[in-house]
């Protein structure tokens, strides 16, 4: 691969058979529909050429990997029907694009990984995080939920204790409690993530390439009947998900900078039907 992506918001280089992508969109990396579908053009690049032997994403701002989806986009599609399934169905196949990867692939993390950031980096073979990450998944604080691949892999990562705590309410995890329960493969001083990624993703790519992809594939059959079944609960549910009145009033209080009351949201819709 030779050209870049042409959205301002990422970068690729390449050294040795090594893929760097880089996310660049101020100032927390939100990634709306535009970033997406370039990462979406760039990995489908990737997977067929063979060349490219490991990538490793990372991020161009120095306290945020990736905050996650940018919900001001989520808050103009909320009320356009099939949005939410529309958006739930891209973002699986992208994550399962960037899992299902011959190659390898390793996140560099530094900074806040939330939402669809810490996401993204489960989507990756290895994370290797700088001493100041932290991961979560803060959805249910706007009445949602992280995507189908998340909730399938978390809980196979971290345990089902630690993936409800994460889930069912929103807690982070800092760096060294990631590595504790096995979000991330290793914990480098701040700063360091990305080099030592790029350590890892040249021995990586000095491996025989044929047994990486079979390896790789073989690890993805064991995983593939738990991701259906997540799959099938998800998107029967989604939509109904994204109308509720709690989601409503967690976008409203995000846009308003104000705490959401999931509580009184509920009895003003209840009091709208009667």
């Amino acid at each position: 691969m030779t050209s870049a992506p042409a959205t301002p918001g990422i970068r690729w280089t390449e050294e040795a058979g090594v893929g760097l992508v880089t996310l660049s969109r101020p100032p927390v990396n939100a990634l709306n529909w535009e970033l997406k579908r370039a990462l979406q053009d760039l990995l489908s690049a990737v997977r067929e050429d063979a060349s490219i032997r490991c990538i490793v994403l990372a991020s161009a701002l120095p306290r945020t990997f990736c905050a996650g989806s940018d919900l001001f986009e989520l808050a103009r599609d909320h009320d356009r029907p099939g949005s939410a399934t529309e958006r739930t169905r891209f973002e699986f196949e992208l994550w399962e694009l960037l899992a299902g990867l011959p190659q390898p692939s390793i996140a560099a993390v530094e900074g806040h990984a939330l939402g669809s950031g810490t996401e993204l980096a489960v989507a990756c073979d290895f994370r290797i995080a700088g001493s100041g990450a932290t991961f979560g998944l803060p959805e249910i604080k706007i009445g949602g939920g992280p995507g189908i691949q998340t909730l399938a892999r978390l809980p196979l990562l971290v345990g089902l204790g630690t993936a409800r705590r994460m889930l069912l309410l929103g807690d982070p995890l800092a760096a060294d409690e990631a590595l504790r329960v096995g979000l991330v493969d290793e914990v480098v001083p701040a700063g360091q993530a990305q080099e030592r990624a790029m350590a890892l993703a040249r021995r990586l790519a000095a491996q025989p390439g044929s047994s990486t992809r079979f390896l790789k594939a073989s690890i993805a059959a064991a995983t593939a009947p738990l991701i259906e079944r997540v799959e099938a609960i998800v998107m029967g549910g989604v939509e109904a998900l994204f109308l509720a009145p709690e989601m409503r009033e967690g976008i409203a209080a995000f846009k308003e900078k104000r705490q959401p009351d999931f509580a009184g949201a509920v009895a003003r819709a209840r009091e709208g039907t009667r």
